[in-house]
């Protein structure tokens, strides 16, 4: 029986984590700062853009003409990373894809042993946000939030929020990851790097091919193997085999705001509109950092006294 009332809203993370199997206890500092962080994103954008940016999912405008549902997965894929140019080595990062599109991206440390790695939602008042965990190293967050704009493209009707676990297996879950691989890794992009390594079908594939794709993708080894089983590359006894390396955590999670709230944030400071300590905390950075960055920035239109030139 479907939910009266779907959990859409900033205020109903708790519920979703709850919904989900997950307490809601260890996450509270986490949520907290998540809506801090998105609050402050969209106050900056009223201020300095006239209201919140909000990307439609150009695909809704158009029919994707498929037989079968892994074909819409599949077509989807393609038509999105054709669109957005996602190929070649150092343009992969998808949460800079997706900060370039305007959406609301964000890589606050998580909880650890939770088993959570990211979340999408879609509060009206903010717009579409997707948090993953900062603690992941690139390769993995890369297809986590590939995953949450899989949901963001696919399951709009409503947009409810939407976790990634470690251990997820849901239907609508299973197809976001399978949006996630296709995109990433595209199959002729695949096949000219594994005729480049000399690999022809039937013969074994090793631990080292692996980690040389995971390299050149810029996708962890669990990806990787996905695609290569969606393709018919390997079969599940071959993966069976391999010797999957394990996940890493990183020791010093990454910079949780990114370049366009950065910049946001830097233009309203130059236009007096944020304080020297405000400016810290927008950027969840000491003064002195802050500062620092605020001398190399000038808003284009601002002349060098702070006013409207």
């Amino acid at each position: 029986m479907r939910r009266q009332n779907p959990l859409t809203r900033l205020r109903d993370l708790e519920s979703a984590l709850q919904e989900s199997g997950l307490k809601p206890n260890p996450f509270e500092a986490l949520l907290g700062r998540v809506r801090a962080f998105l609050s402050r994103y969209a106050a900056l954008e009223r201020e300095l853009l006239g209201g919140i940016q909000i990307t439609v999912p150009r695909h809704l405008l158009d029919e994707l003409d498929a037989d079968r549902p892994e074909d819409v997965v599949e077509l989807l894929a393609h038509r999105e990373r054709k669109r957005l140019d996602l190929a070649g080595i150092g343009e992969r990062d998808v949460m800079a894809m997706l900060d370039r599109e305007e959406f609301k991206v964000y890589r606050p440390e998580f909880p650890p042993g939770t088993g959570l790695l990211g979340f999408f939602v879609f509060d009206e008042a903010v717009g579409p946000a997707f948090v993953v965990d900062g603690r992941l190293p690139f390769p993995t967050a890369n297809p986590v939030f590939a995953q949450l704009y899989g949901h963001y493209l696919l399951d709009h009707d409503p947009y409810e929020i939407r976790l990634v676990r470690v251990e997820s297996g849901s239907p609508r879950s299973v197809r976001a990851r399978n949006f996630a691989v296709a995109f990433l890794i595209a199959p002729e992009e695949l096949g000219s790097y594994l005729k480049a390594m000399g690999w022809k079908p039937g013969d074994p594939f090793e631990r080292e091919s692996l980690e040389h794709l995971s390299m050149y993708f810029e996708v962890d080894a669990a990806t990787v193997t996905a695609r290569l089983l969606s393709l018919g590359v390997l079969t599940p006894e071959d993966v069976a085999h391999l010797d999957l390396p394990l996940p890493e955590v990183l020791l010093e999670p990454y910079l949780a705001v990114p370049d366009r709230f950065v910049r946001l944030a830097l233009e309203a400071h130059a236009r007096r509109q944020l304080s020297d300590a405000e400016l810290a905390e927008h950027l969840e950075t000491d003064q002195k950092n802050a500062l620092r960055l605020a001398g190399q920035f000038q808003a284009p239109d601002l002349d060098s006294s702070g006013g409207e030139s």
